[in-house]
Protein backbone atom coordinates (compact mmCIF):
# COMPACT_ATOMS: atom_id res chain seq x y z
CA UNK A 1 0.00 0.00 0.00
CA UNK A 2 2.82 2.34 0.78
CA UNK A 3 4.68 2.04 -2.38
CA UNK A 4 1.65 2.72 -4.24
CA UNK A 5 0.88 5.33 -2.68
CA UNK A 6 4.55 6.66 -3.05
CA UNK A 7 4.21 5.81 -6.86
CA UNK A 8 1.25 7.53 -7.33
CA UNK A 9 2.85 10.75 -5.76
CA UNK A 10 6.48 10.23 -7.92
CA UNK A 11 3.72 10.03 -10.76
CA UNK A 12 2.01 13.30 -9.91
CA UNK A 13 5.56 14.63 -9.38
CA UNK A 14 6.35 14.15 -12.74
CA UNK A 15 3.72 15.19 -14.28
CA UNK A 16 4.08 18.37 -12.72
CA UNK A 17 7.82 18.45 -13.27
CA UNK A 18 6.67 17.97 -17.31
CA UNK A 19 4.72 21.00 -17.15
CA UNK A 20 7.31 23.46 -15.35
CA UNK A 21 9.74 22.42 -17.54
CA UNK A 22 7.82 23.11 -20.90
CA UNK A 23 8.24 26.67 -19.75
CA UNK A 24 11.70 27.29 -18.99
CA UNK A 25 14.64 27.25 -21.21
CA UNK A 26 16.39 23.59 -20.05
CA UNK A 27 19.02 22.05 -21.67
CA UNK A 28 17.60 18.64 -23.33
CA UNK A 29 17.66 16.22 -20.72
CA UNK A 30 17.70 18.23 -17.76
CA UNK A 31 15.14 17.47 -15.53
CA UNK A 32 14.03 19.04 -11.80
CA UNK A 33 13.81 15.36 -10.37
CA UNK A 34 10.58 16.76 -8.03
CA UNK A 35 9.78 13.00 -7.51
CA UNK A 36 13.00 11.89 -6.52
CA UNK A 37 12.48 13.43 -2.89
CA UNK A 38 9.95 10.58 -2.39
CA UNK A 39 11.89 8.12 -4.51
CA UNK A 40 15.02 9.04 -1.83
CA UNK A 41 12.42 8.77 1.16
CA UNK A 42 12.18 5.02 0.32
CA UNK A 43 15.50 4.41 0.27
CA UNK A 44 16.26 5.79 3.71
CA UNK A 45 13.29 5.12 5.33
CA UNK A 46 11.75 1.73 3.75
CA UNK A 47 14.88 0.09 1.81
CA UNK A 48 16.36 -0.64 -1.61
CA UNK A 49 13.28 -3.00 -2.48
CA UNK A 50 10.39 -0.64 -2.19
CA UNK A 51 12.44 2.27 -3.90
CA UNK A 52 13.67 0.11 -6.74
CA UNK A 53 9.80 -1.20 -6.97
CA UNK A 54 8.92 2.51 -6.87
CA UNK A 55 11.54 3.22 -9.70
CA UNK A 56 10.78 0.39 -12.02
CA UNK A 57 7.08 1.77 -11.85
CA UNK A 58 7.55 4.88 -12.91
CA UNK A 59 9.79 3.84 -15.82
CA UNK A 60 6.86 1.68 -16.72
CA UNK A 61 4.74 5.00 -16.54
CA UNK A 62 7.44 7.20 -18.69
CA UNK A 63 7.55 4.27 -21.26
CA UNK A 64 3.63 4.49 -21.51
CA UNK A 65 3.60 8.21 -21.77
CA UNK A 66 6.50 9.13 -23.36
CA UNK A 67 7.84 5.68 -25.41
CA UNK A 68 10.49 2.86 -25.35
CA UNK A 69 13.29 5.07 -25.46
CA UNK A 70 11.89 7.44 -22.83
CA UNK A 71 11.07 4.76 -20.54
CA UNK A 72 14.40 2.69 -21.11
CA UNK A 73 16.29 6.12 -19.96
CA UNK A 74 13.85 6.28 -17.12
CA UNK A 75 15.13 2.87 -15.75
CA UNK A 76 18.31 3.36 -16.39
CA UNK A 77 19.29 6.16 -14.97
CA UNK A 78 16.74 5.42 -11.67
CA UNK A 79 17.81 2.52 -11.05
CA UNK A 80 21.63 3.66 -11.27
CA UNK A 81 20.57 6.50 -8.74
CA UNK A 82 18.62 4.28 -6.18
CA UNK A 83 21.94 1.94 -5.77
CA UNK A 84 23.98 4.95 -5.66
CA UNK A 85 21.72 6.56 -3.12
CA UNK A 86 21.33 3.23 -1.35
CA UNK A 87 25.12 2.05 -0.87
CA UNK A 88 26.01 5.95 -0.11
CA UNK A 89 23.67 5.96 2.73
CA UNK A 90 25.14 2.98 4.15
CA UNK A 91 28.60 3.43 3.67
CA UNK A 92 28.47 7.15 4.78
CA UNK A 93 25.37 7.38 7.18
CA UNK A 94 27.03 10.24 9.16
CA UNK A 95 29.46 11.34 7.06
CA UNK A 96 27.08 13.06 3.86
CA UNK A 97 24.01 14.54 4.18
CA UNK A 98 20.85 14.56 2.12
CA UNK A 99 22.06 16.91 0.15
CA UNK A 100 25.69 15.46 -0.69
CA UNK A 101 23.95 11.74 -1.39
CA UNK A 102 21.28 13.25 -3.59
CA UNK A 103 23.40 15.14 -5.62
CA UNK A 104 25.43 12.10 -6.13
CA UNK A 105 22.45 10.19 -6.71
CA UNK A 106 21.26 12.69 -9.73
CA UNK A 107 24.58 12.63 -10.97
CA UNK A 108 24.59 9.11 -11.24
CA UNK A 109 20.89 9.18 -12.56
CA UNK A 110 22.39 11.37 -15.94
CA UNK A 111 24.88 8.84 -16.01
CA UNK A 112 23.17 6.22 -16.16
CA UNK A 113 20.69 7.54 -18.90
CA UNK A 114 23.91 8.54 -20.94
CA UNK A 115 25.15 4.97 -20.46
CA UNK A 116 21.85 3.48 -21.96
CA UNK A 117 22.39 5.87 -24.57
CA UNK A 118 25.48 4.80 -26.02
CA UNK A 119 24.84 1.35 -25.83
CA UNK A 120 21.62 1.60 -27.63
CA UNK A 121 21.52 4.57 -30.19
CA UNK A 122 25.91 4.53 -30.45
CA UNK A 123 27.61 7.59 -31.74
CA UNK A 124 28.98 10.22 -29.40
CA UNK A 125 27.05 13.16 -29.93
CA UNK A 126 25.54 12.91 -26.53
CA UNK A 127 28.91 13.18 -24.68
CA UNK A 128 28.05 16.88 -25.57
CA UNK A 129 25.67 17.10 -23.26
CA UNK A 130 27.78 15.13 -20.25
CA UNK A 131 28.96 18.50 -18.68
CA UNK A 132 25.16 19.91 -18.53
CA UNK A 133 23.69 17.11 -17.12
CA UNK A 134 26.78 16.67 -14.33
CA UNK A 135 26.60 20.54 -13.69
CA UNK A 136 22.55 20.29 -13.87
CA UNK A 137 22.24 17.16 -11.49
CA UNK A 138 24.61 18.65 -8.83
CA UNK A 139 22.23 21.51 -8.85
CA UNK A 140 19.16 20.12 -8.65
CA UNK A 141 20.50 17.07 -6.53
CA UNK A 142 21.36 19.55 -4.20
CA UNK A 143 17.60 20.84 -4.17
CA UNK A 144 16.43 17.50 -4.32
CA UNK A 145 18.42 16.89 -1.17
CA UNK A 146 17.70 20.40 0.48
CA UNK A 147 13.93 19.18 -0.10
CA UNK A 148 14.04 15.71 1.43
CA UNK A 149 15.68 17.38 4.49
CA UNK A 150 12.85 19.59 5.02
CA UNK A 151 10.00 17.44 4.48
CA UNK A 152 11.61 14.40 6.13
CA UNK A 153 10.23 15.06 9.39
CA UNK A 154 6.08 15.40 8.12
CA UNK A 155 6.66 12.13 6.15
CA UNK A 156 7.97 10.41 8.76
CA UNK A 157 5.32 11.19 10.96
CA UNK A 158 2.54 10.52 8.64
CA UNK A 159 4.00 7.54 6.41
CA UNK A 160 4.53 4.38 8.56
CA UNK A 161 8.86 2.68 8.38
CA UNK A 162 7.24 -0.04 6.71
CA UNK A 163 4.36 -1.51 4.40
Amino acid sequence: MLTALLTAGVLVLSIIERAVTATLPLPPGVRLGLGNVLVMFAVVSLGLPYALGITVLKAGFVFLTGGAVAGLLSLSGGVLSVLTVFFAVRLFRNKLSYLGVSALGAVMHNMGQLIAVSLTLGGKAYLYLAPVLLLSGVVFGAVTGLTLNAVMPALARVLPKNE
